[in-house]
């Protein structure tokens, strides 16, 4: 007979195997089974054969007794068959047959879909310096001023510390659930989003300023990174649970979805009436010839058509004035 002492959470502590009955339960030395529990006597029962030939937990007239958990009732004996769980004090036992069937052994990381990360310490090491590298280059083509390159390798480092404290977070997480660290696996994870984001976002800046109309590439730019983001912590959890893919695209994207609502709300709360922030658009470091441009009259057009609607919002900002006045 098996022996599993359960914590509180129904999670296997320890597995006692027992060959020779009757044998005895407590926090006591000389048990054969010791139960670290102050509300366990120091001989509280004993398993052992009745005349039938069945295995029968005896109460030996302790303080707590043992309880059923099925029926929560004070017992003083408990037929004991494979699956059996009685609570002693405030420990729970469960009681299996050697021969009891057990479930097939987890397949062991890097989680499927997911196969790519974690296979290479190399690789993982290559997408940390890339990502630097990236966000160092992104800050250098942004830059107004003369910059230095060890400035822009430390910003870009500076900008990777969150990231650290971000997947020692997860592995802190992963090592109390599935007793190992990963952290070079959580480490990746953001590195990949973030470099799928930054990328991204300056493909949406390029466009933006190439083709500027009616298509909001922003927009776009957002829903690529709400993607990412949702596929990141899908892969997180890959690593810390053993969620089905389904369960965690459908977690992940809740989450996701809940933080950007709530950021978007906030975002349009702090505007004004006619709002206080002027929509610009950025310079790119391109050649003249792919600079997009306007003939001088059809510049003046515009001019003139911006003025027109200057002039209108002027006269009705006036006369509601004049309406509030009266």
């Amino acid at each position: 007979m098996i022996v599993e002492i359960l914590d509180r959470r129904a999670a296997v502590r320890q597995r006692v195997r027992l060959v020779a009955f009757p044998a005895s339960f407590g926090r006591g030395y000389q048990n054969d089974v010791l139960l670290d529990d102050r509300y366990v006597d120091p001989i509280h029962a004993r398993l052992g054969w009745d005349g039938a030939g069945s295995l029968v937990l005896t109460d030996l007239r302790s303080v707590n007794g043992i309880i059923d958990p099925a029926t929560g009732r004070r017992a003083t004996e408990v037929p004991i068959r494979s699956g059996t769980e009685v609570r002693l004090g405030r420990t729970t036992l469960r009681f299996i047959d050697p021969a009891h069937p057990m479930e097939p052994a987890l397949l062991e990381s890097p989680a499927p879909g997911h196969r790519w990360i974690g296979e290479s310490p190399v690789r993982d090491l290559g997408i940390a310096l890339g990502t630097g590298l990236l966000l160092g280059f992104n800050d250098f083509l942004a830059a107004t001023e003369r910059v230095r390159l060890t400035g822009l390798l430390g910003e870009a480092l500076t900008s990777l510390l969150p990231v650290a404290a971000w997947a020692g977070m997860w592995a802190m997480v992963n090592r109390i659930t599935q007793n190992r660290f990963r952290f070079s696996e959580h480490f990746v994870i953001p590195c990949t989003a973030i470099s799928a984001y930054t990328i991204t976002n300056a493909a949406a800046g390029y466009f933006r300023f190439l083709f500027p109309g009616p298509v909001d590439w922003e927009m776009g730019a957002g829903a690529v990174a709400i993607a990412v983001a949702i596929l990141a912590l899908s892969a997180h959890l890959a690593r810390v649970s053993l969620l089905p893919a389904r369960r965690r695209l459908l977690w992940s994207t809740g989450v996701v979805l809940t933080l950007a609502l709530i950021m978007a709300l906030s975002e349009h709360g702090d505007r004004s009436e006619f709002g206080s922030r002027l929509e610009d658009t950025p310079l790119k470091p391109l050649g003249p010839a792919l600079i997009p441009s306007v003939a001088p009259a059809r510049f003046l057009k515009q001019v003139e058509g911006l003025q027109k609607e200057v002039d209108e919002l002027a006269e009705k900002m006036a006369e509601r004035e004049k309406t509030h006045g009266e």
